[in-house]
């Protein structure tokens, strides 16, 4: 059944692009339609350990990262690089290692998996690590309320019971989760306190064991920080991996120690700080030398949205998804370091994949950026005309455009120095398509 399995996906892999479609999920539902435990089988063929990597925020990033730096240290690696998360994606990332007769020829395989999958695929795989970056709130409608996630990753690590969990000691719901889940932890954690930030705190820190409203000795973004309960011994613990030394530049390097051991980053943004500093844990504990990590990292460029540069267009261009407060907000962060004045396209829509509801941009620091007089701002997507309204209460005046491609045109075509665009979920692969297309006719024109 398992070459079966693989013929069928790499029938459907070439259907995909005959069709011209990206296709990193269909040959995975095609595999499974005809061996429903083709997931377990393939799983079983990766011979030093597989590494799953779930969180709301920053999971592209770090798993990718973690990907390369595995690769530097010489092995053989599945990945779902593309970001897609779901059992049929992570599926046909091991097809793609697959020889003719189902045989996954790797030593390794690092695994971006949803936060409401993994029951599902950690059951499957029997990953070695599960690596839990962040919780936070992030489309209701199809996620549910924190404690929701919470539980689902809870119970996923109960049908794994060998599984190591890496875990940010400075989100007080991932630390809850990893002190509960009767499992060998190890933690990371910034040993610092940023007094920079003034974003909204997201609230809803609450002690899960007595209820009591948590407090900080300092706080990062968001939930992040050195927290701990007035009310019972919960708190912060001391993180094995223990990031000192921070310097966080803007257009030059980032600089920070952990363990002693000193890393140069080009990611911009403390989010990418925390994504950094897991995807080195889990390297570390893969056995991938600091070197090895730092030159893997030396190399990443991140892509499919997530702080995506365009250098050759006619000015520079900053593509960055959104999709929930906190992410926003870090994404927002970023667009407030560089001093330039520019240009800021945020697309919102309100498909399935996105969340139907868009109130929660009111929980976001769109406020923030009234500060910079000299920049345009433009509100797109299905659901402009609301952004545009949270916009204008934080004191920003929105160009409405119908079209994302009208927006970028006369952005690129203004007078600001950079044009940074934001879009959620569903927005992000056309206005990707868009870019790729214009810097493709700037290649070709130079």
């Amino acid at each position: 059944m398992k070459w079966l399995s693989v013929k069928a996906a790499r029938l459907m892999t070439a259907l995909c692009r005959k069709l011209g479609r990206s296709g990193s999920a269909w040959p995975g539902a095609a595999a499974r339609a005809v061996d429903p435990w083709i997931l377990k089988k393939l799983a079983a063929d990766v011979t030093e350990g597989i590494i799953v990597v779930t969180s709301t925020n920053g999971k592209t990033t770090v798993n990718n990262l973690l990907y390369r730096a595995l690769q530097s240290q010489g092995k053989r690696v599945v990945c779902n690089a593309e970001g897609a998360n779901m059992t049929n994606g992570v599926i046909a990332a091991f097809l793609r290692m697959a020889d003719s007769h189902g045989k996954v020829q790797a030593d390794w395989a690092t695994l971006e998996v949803d936060e409401l999958f993994t029951r599902k695929i950690v059951k499957k795989v029997q990953p070695t690590y599960l690596l839990i970056n962040n919780l936070v709130r992030d489309q209701l409608d199809r996620c549910g309320e924190l404690d929701t996630v919470a539980a689902t990753i809870q119970k996923a690590l109960s049908f794994s019971p060998k599984t190591t969990v890496l875990y940010d000691a400075d989100d007080p719901l991932v630390t809850y989760v990893a002190k509960n889940c009767g499992h060998p932890a190890k933690s990371f954690g910034l040993c610092e306190t940023l007094g920079s930030y003034k974003g909204k705190n997201q609230g809803g820190c609450f002690c899960h064991y007595c209820g009591t409203e948590l407090q900080y000795h300092g706080e990062h973004y968001g939930r992040l920080g050195d927290f701990y309960c007035p009310n019972c011994d919960f708190a912060r613990p001391i993180p094995d991996y223990q990031l000192k030394d921070l310097t966080i530049g803007f257009g030059e390097q980032t600089e920070f120690s952990v363990n002693g051991e000193m890393i140069q980053s080009h990611l911009p943004g403390i989010y990418n700080v925390y994504n950094v500093l897991a995807a080195y844990t889990a390297a570390h504990e893969a056995g991938v030398s600091t070197q090895k990590f730092q030159e893997a990292l030396n190399h990443y460029h991140p892509q499919n949205g997530r702080m995506e540069f365009y250098q050759n267009l006619k000015k520079p261009l900053v593509l960055n998804l959104i999709k929930n407060p906190d992410g926003t907000n870090q994404a927002i962060s970023v667009v407030l370091q560089d001093p330039r004045p520019k240009a800021v396209i945020m697309i919102i829509n309100d498909h399935d994949n996105d969340g139907n509801d868009p109130s929660w941009l009111w929980d976001t620091d769109i406020d923030l950026m009234a500060s910079q007089k000299e920049s345009t701002y433009y509100a797109c997507g299905i659901r402009r005309n609301d952004l545009q309204v949270r916009m204008k209460y934080g004191g920003l005046q929105a160009k409405l455009c119908k079209t994302v491609q009208e927006a970028i045109n006369d952005a690129l075509s203004g007078d600001r120095e950079v044009v940074y665009i934001l879009p959620n979920y569903s927005a992000l692969a056309p206005t990707k398509n868009f870019l790729d297309h214009l810097a493709s006719n700037e290649k070709e024109g130079a």
